[in-house]
């Protein structure tokens, strides 16, 4: 199994915890630090749950802060040390002992092109399919 790397994920979209949402700053925080130490979807689920009980619909801004935290997730399991994600591309790169990045040569970027559709959630979907087919071959 590979060494797992932390992935650095860039999207060109605003990602974060809206003021007007949750106004308390030690609360906001709170979330952010909850966001960033998830392990599973799962509990990305769980923070959505609660922050729509308590605060009410989830904005855009905050929707796609979950989503790129998916992303992460998905990268890290895959074994890709980037992703960038634009509006109609996404390039992914494989770490060098992710077993992907010979899959790819020469220098283990995969490019994935998008037309409409949110390329974050399409971007997750894609590589959590190539995980689940990577883990049936071992």
């Amino acid at each position: 199994e590979a060494e797992e790397v932390e992935p650095e994920i860039t999207a060109h979209t605003p990602a974060f915890i809206p003021d007007d949402y949750i106004a308390s700053d030690s609360e906001r925080l709170l979330f952010y630090k909850r966001l960033s130490s998830v392990k599973t979807p799962g509990e990305i689920d769980v923070i959505r749950d609660e922050l729509s009980d308590r605060f009410g619909k989830i904005p855009p801004p905050l929707e796609n802060l979950t989503e790129l935290v998916m992303l992460k997730l998905a990268a890290r399991k895959i074994g890709a040390e980037k992703a960038d994600v634009r509006s109609k591309k996404a390039v992914i790169i494989f770490s060098e002992n992710s077993g992907m990045r010979s899959k790819y040569p020469p220098e283990g970027k995969m490019e994935l092109h998008y037309d409409g559709g949110n390329p974050i959630s399409e971007t997750t979907r894609i590589l959590e399919n190539m995980s689940a087919v990577r883990r049936e071959e071992l």
